[in-house]
C-alpha cells in the first residue's frame, strides 16, 4: 500500500509541470497570399510581418521563451487553395536559435550557417534577420514588462555567417528586458 501511495505521489509531482500561455512574436512570411505589411523603410511593403500569437509553454524562462520564436507556424485558413505548410521565416530560411542564461543576462545566438532564402520569399537576408531580432526583442519585452521580474541584459549575436552574409553581423543587439528597462530607455 505504501508503495502505491508513493508511486502516485511521485507521479503527481512529475505531472505538475507549469503550463503558461504567453504571447510569442514570430517573423512570418505572407508568400502565396495577397497581403503585405510595411517593414523597414517607411512606405516599403513586404510580404512578411512580425506577428504575435498565443503559445502554451513549459520549461526554463527566458530560454524556452526565446526558443519559441522559432516554433513552427502554419496560418489557419478557410481557403482550400492556400497550402503553405510553414510561414515562420526562421524555419523557412534555415535559421536556428541557441540560448544560454547566466545570473543577470541571456546570450542569444542566431545561427545563420544554413541561411538560404527560397525564391518564393521575396525578402533579403537582412530583412529576415532584422525581423527575427525584432521578434525576439518584442517577445521578451512583452513577457517581462510587468510583474515581479528582475531587469536583465540580452546579448544577441549571429554565428555561422557565410562570406556573402558577413555584413549581417552588424545587426547584433544588446538590450535590457524587464520592468526597469523601459523606464531607463525613456529617460
Amino acid at each position: 500500500m505504501k508503495v502505491i501511495f508513493l508511486s502516485l505521489l511521485m507521479l503527481g509531482s512529475v505531472s505538475g509541470v507549469t503550463k503558461e500561455v504567453v504571447r510569442v512574436f514570430q517573423p512570418v512570411s505572407y508568400h502565396d497570399t495577397d497581403s503585405a505589411s510595411e517593414y523597414g523603410v517607411k512606405g516599403q511593403l513586404v510580404q512578411a510581418a512580425v506577428v504575435d500569437r498565443p503559445v502554451v509553454l513549459s520549461g526554463a524562462f527566458p530560454e524556452d521563451l526565446v526558443k519559441s520564436v522559432a516554433m513552427p507556424h502554419r496560418l489557419p485558413t478557410n481557403n482550400p487553395t492556400y497550402e503553405v505548410e510553414e510561414v515562420n521565416l526562421l524555419l523557412i530560411c534555415g535559421l536556428a536559435l541557441e540560448v544560454t542564461r547566466s545570473e543577470n543576462s541571456i546570450e542569444v545566438v542566431l545561427d545563420c550557417a544554413d541561411l538560404k532564402v527560397p525564391e518564393t520569399v521575396e525578402l533579403t537576408p537582412r530583412q529576415i534577420v532584422s525581423m527575427t531580432i525584432e521578434a525576439i526583442r518584442r517577445t521578451l519585452r512583452v513577457y517581462y514588462q510587468e510583474g515581479a521580474h528582475d531587469t536583465f541584459e540580452c546579448h544577441l549575436t549571429l554565428s555561422g555567417l557565410a562570406e556573402e552574409h558577413a555584413k549581417l553581423a552588424e545587426l547584433k543587439a544588446d538590450f535590457q528586458v524587464g520592468p526597469g528597462a523601459q523606464r531607463r530607455e525613456a529617460e
